[in-house]
């Protein structure tokens, strides 16, 4: 194993909060594309570049990946998790996939309903909230209001 995909494996194993520091996911992932795209080069990590990933530690990278989203709470950092394992390109994965593709776009629509619902409160005591049509149906709609007016509140919603 070479000792910069130890060191990144050991880093993945180790890491209980992503929040701030995304590099070693980040790598991983780069790792993984080293393994799955022929001659691909990392354009933020030459490290990664004079690695040569084998198809064992491409699974030890899958397998620390997965365990570490799973110890992740649900924040933006698990979704650099499930970027880093897509450039694994691996088809064993599609059932996770499929499942966490399930779970989020269920927890889309239902923060959807809970936004709408403040969104509503909010006009109901004056509060100027909606500049374009309202509905509980229009998810990116109702986000940008939402963005819209707590910027006037200094208050900025990444993304």
């Amino acid at each position: 194993m070479g000792a910069f995909t130890k060191k990144i494996l050991q880093q993945l194993e180790t890491c209980e909060d992503m929040q701030d520091d995304t590099d070693c996911v980040q790598i991983a992932g780069d790792l993984l594309s080293r393994h799955t795209v022929r001659n691909f080069q990392s354009h933020f990590y030459p490290e990664v570049d004079r690695e040569k990933v084998s198809a064992q530690e491409a699974q030890a990278l899958k397998t620390a990946l997965l365990n570490l989203y799973q110890r992740q709470p649900k924040n933006f950092a698990r979704g650099t998790v499930l970027w880093a394992l897509g450039k694994s390109h691996d088809v064993t994965l599609k059932d996770f996939f499929v499942q966490e593709t399930h779970t989020l776009a269920e927890a889309v629509t239902e923060a959807n309903g809970t936004l709408f619902q403040v969104l509503i409160a909010l006009e109901g005591i004056g509060e100027p909230v909606f500049e374009e049509t309202r509905s509980i149906d229009e998810i990116a709609i109702n986000l940008e209001q939402a963005r819209k007016y707590l910027a006037q509140y200094g208050i900025v919603i990444p993304w």
